[in-house]
């Protein structure tokens, strides 16, 4: 057997435990794709480093159990855009667990874009932006974003995006709450972690919900 089909096998075991506590349930489909995403990202980052995060127990939790929390707070259906995505996080599992959501995977660093595109190329509601969000001319109605500074998006986001949903933690949230054109108006923790926090909010032209 293999150290890849090994990793896999234990990626597989390790995933399933993470599903229960989110209320998270996939269909066998789902389970392949998420799999193939993992098979891919492996082979990748052999070659180019997409993440530093490389044991297949921290990358079922940081990686897809965090996408796929954060999927839980997202409507069925709408346009989301992915900004920064990198290895495809969260945008490609949330994509996943969200089928009817299109999905925009927003990277600028050219070879992190090129994997992005060979992971796409089988998912018929996820494409690929090779660029950086201010180069994106069309509007969303969620962006969504982990590991990426607050600082050099929420310009455009206030622009472009509606609402917004970001994985980050706890005191970078505690950070990003003074700040004045996005309004957060929901806290999440992440079940496993107790650092990390999914932050949903809305851009400020946007009218509270009632």
């Amino acid at each position: 057997m293999s150290a890849q089909h090994s990793d896999v096998e234990r990626f597989d075991a390790l995933l399933k435990p993470l599903l229960s506590p989110l209320g998270v349930e996939l269909c066998s489909n789902q389970i392949i794709r998420l799999k193939n995403h993992y098979k891919l990202l492996l082979r990748w980052n052999s070659r180019i480093n997409l993440t530093s995060v490389r044991e297949p127990d921290e990358i079922a939790e940081r990686h897809f159990g965090e996408s796929l929390f954060l999927a839980q707070l997202l409507p069925h259906e709408g346009t989301v855009v992915d900004i920064g995505s990198g290895a495809g996080f969260p945008g490609l599992p949330v994509s996943v667990a969200r089928s009817s959501l299109l999905v925009t995977l927003v990277e600028s660093v050219r070879k992190k874009a090129a994997f992005l595109q060979e992971l796409a190329r089988n998912e018929a509601r996820v494409k690929v932006h090779a660029g950086r969000f201010h180069s994106v001319d069309w509007k969303f109605d969620w962006a969504i974003w982990r590991g990426v500074a607050l600082e050099g998006i929420e310009d455009d986001i206030a622009v472009c995006v509606d609402r917004v949903a970001a994985i980050t933690s706890e005191r970078q949230a505690a950070q990003w709450k003074r700040r004045k054109k996005l309004v957060w108006e929901q806290e999440q923790v992440v079940p496993w972690d107790k650092r990390r926090v999914v932050l949903v909010g809305r851009s400020i032209h946007v009218p509270r919900e009632t």
